[in-house]
């Protein structure tokens, strides 16, 4: 779909480059069999919950090691908030998928919004709000005037 949409702009951009895209993996897609992969995982993380584990491989694939670096214990993934989304997640996502509010964390990139109740949610929220990642984002400039 990608490479068709640029095939429309090649008139306007003659240095486009050739099509790349078709066979190259997403980000986090680059394994080659996802059961020997799934064994991976789960021999790396034994701890983790066989249902997080699933749906760590299915949303991150190979980018759940950086998701997970240093974890070593369900507590080490900080603050459960409910529906199985956890601090570190939400870190990573804010840190390394410029992940902003909580609408684009919980519906288009975890689907954890199905689950969550309004009080988790807004648990969320506040956490999203304090996250010093969002709040340099948020805060008015420093100006110096000379």
């Amino acid at each position: 779909m990608a490479e068709t949409a640029v095939d429309k702009l090649i008139p306007y951009f003659k240095d486009i480059g050739d099509q790349w895209t078709a066979e190259s993996p997403l980000p986090g897609g680059n394994f080659a069999n996802i059961k020997m992969f799934t064994r991976e995982v789960e021999n790396e993380y034994p701890w983790l919950p066989e249902k997080m584990r699933a749906r760590f491989i299915r949303s991150y694939g190979t980018r759940l090691f950086l998701l997970l670096k240093n974890a070593t214990s369900m507590a080490s993934l900080g603050h459960f908030f409910g529906a199985d989304l956890l601090e570190k997640e939400i870190n990573f996502l804010i840190e390394t998928e410029w992940a902003t509010d909580i609408e684009d964390i919980i519906w288009r990139r975890t689907k954890r919004g199905l689950y969550l109740t309004e009080q988790e949610q807004c648990a969320i929220t506040t956490f999203i709000a304090g996250h010093p990642t969002i709040i340099a984002k948020t805060s008015p400039a420093l100006i110096h005037v000379a």
